[in-house]
């Protein structure tokens, strides 16, 4: 049975060295080759949102409740009206971020639950 389905000759380490941003481009590119409505269009389209959701459900779990010391250091230097724009997928800056209590992690559980962001207060200006 594991012969004829493939099952018993999987090679986790022929997946190594593959770059998911081929994947991701991979599936842009098929889910713009086709309309919409088509089977395919719709393929593509929910394939790469099937990955994304995976991808980020297994990264959230290997990193829940971590932080980086790195990223302590540098985020306890940010004002409280500074932004931060993380690409990664992992969640090391949010745990960083919750861990400083800084500002921006509210903010950011604000963004995440639906809540209109707020404008930082203008800094006054001093005359002298």
């Amino acid at each position: 049975m594991a012969r004829n389905s493939g099952i018993g000759q999987f090679d986790p380490t022929e997946w190594r060295d593959i770059n998911i941003e081929d994947v991701f481009t991979f599936l842009d590119v098929g889910e713009k080759m086709f309309n919409k409505g088509t089977s395919y269009h719709t393929a593509f389209s929910k394939s790469k949102e099937y990955l994304k959701n995976f991808i980020t459900t297994i990264l959230a779990h290997r990193t829940d409740g971590q932080h980086c010391e790195y990223l302590i250091q540098l985020f306890s230097c940010l004002q409280p009206q500074d932004n931060i724009i993380s690409f990664n997928w992992d969640t090391y800056a949010d745990y960083s971020l919750m861990r400083l209590s800084a500002p921006q992690f509210s903010t950011y559980l604000n963004m995440m639950s639906g809540h209109p962001l707020k404008s930082a207060p203008a800094k006054k200006k001093v005359y002298s």
